[in-house]
């Protein structure tokens, strides 16, 4: 009887050490197939890959993605799914989005990148004086998101305002700047991080002061205006002299009367502008037409840089009412409407088609 038991547990040792052994090679076996990249055994796989990780994929379909990508092979996908598995690490940690992936990375390597959601960026730049409609563009032509999401979202006032705006859009709150972003944000979540890059500017520049300075314009009311200044600015140093007409145009309670604006009514009419201003156009009672109300428009008609937003808070010291347009982006500035006219007769021939 004790011999059969001296048996029995020598035989169970035995095969404990062999499970264990075999644990521990298959371990070692498995770590190792995770550290070799698939290029090392398939010719000519040395060259990055776009890969699309849609949101909630479950581990297994991103295994498949990888190896039907030659990122990884079908052992390799084995073996990873092993590894997350027995060491208990967490494949929902994987975030969704668009990867640069190398079949030269090992496996280990590609779980890391998807891991860390080291996502590829695109890069989109907001130029001054672009409105949402080109802004929306601008964000579909560098593969961030669709012109028809970012517009519905820019114009929605449900949106402006759960992102803090007193504003009936996201108009003229969008910096203009150059941003990197992934493909697969929320058009609303793209608007955030361009208002958020607005809001450091405004803050870093201490504008609420010279806003209170100026006669305690809103900020609303200092980016309506720089806006304007935004796209009537040919010249640089003329901001501050556009931003005086503009000042002493709504002192004098006169209308504005400034082309931009009824373009921007006729993009809110139409969803475009062809280029074409007509005289039927400057008479449209377009909401944000400053021939048609006096005062400022209801809101922004563009995104203005910080010159255009310093400019509307530090007008130069002028008297000037009228300003026409040279042809050469400057502009001939006048204090009466007889020296206006003069100019217009001078260099405004043919301005507004019939």
């Amino acid at each position: 009887m004790r011999s059969l038991l001296r048996w029995l547990g020598i035989v169970v040792v035995t095969v404990a050490i062999t499970i264990a052994a075999l644990g521990l090679l298959g371990y070692w076996f498995g770590r190792e197939l995770l550290r070799t990249p698939v290029a090392a055994s398939w010719e000519g796989e040395a060259g990055e890959v776009h890969f699309d990780l849609a949101p909630q994929t479950p581990f297994p379909k991103i295994l498949a993605q990888l190896v039907r990508a030659k990122l990884i092979s079908r052992e390799q996908a084995i073996a990873l799914r092993l590894y997350v598995r027995f060491s208990k690490r967490d494949a929902a940690l994987i975030k969704a989005g668009e990867y640069l992936l190398r079949p030269s990375q090992s496996p280990f390597e590609i779980l890391g990148v998807l891991s860390q959601g080291s996502v590829v960026l695109h890069r989109v730049t907001i130029v001054e004086g672009k409105n949402v409609f080109e802004i929306a563009q601008a964000v579909e032509e560098a593969g961030i998101a669709s012109a028809r999401e970012i517009l519905a979202a820019a114009l929605s006032s449900e949106l402006a305002s759960a992102s803090g705006l007193r504003a009936e859009s996201f108009e003229g709150y969008l910096f203009p700047e150059t941003y990197y972003l992934p493909r697969g944000m929320s058009a609303h979540r793209i608007l955030e991080v361009f208002v958020a890059r607005f809001r450091d500017v405004w803050s870093r520049e201490n504008l609420d002061a010279l806003a209170k300075k100026a006669g305690g314009l809103t900020q609303h009311e200092v980016v309506t205006m720089a806006s304007i200044i935004e796209k009537e600015a040919g010249v640089a140093d003329e901001r501050t002299l556009i931003s005086a007409v503009i000042h002493n145009r709504l002192k004098r309670k006169m209308k504005l009367e400034m082309d931009p604006t009824v373009i921007y009514g006729i993009y809110l009419a139409r969803g475009f502008f062809n280029g074409n201003l007509t005289r039927p156009d400057l008479r449209a009672p377009f909401p944000h037409s400053t021939y048609a109300h006096a005062g400022l428009p209801p809101g922004p008609i563009a995104s203005p840089g910080l010159a255009s937003l310093q400019a509307a808070l530090s007008p130069r010291s002028s008297r000037a009412l009228f300003f026409v347009a040279r042809g050469d982006g400057s502009h001939e500035f006048c204090e009466t409407l007889v020296c206006h006219n003069a100019a217009v007769g001078t260099y405004q021939l043919a301005r507004v088609s019939p």
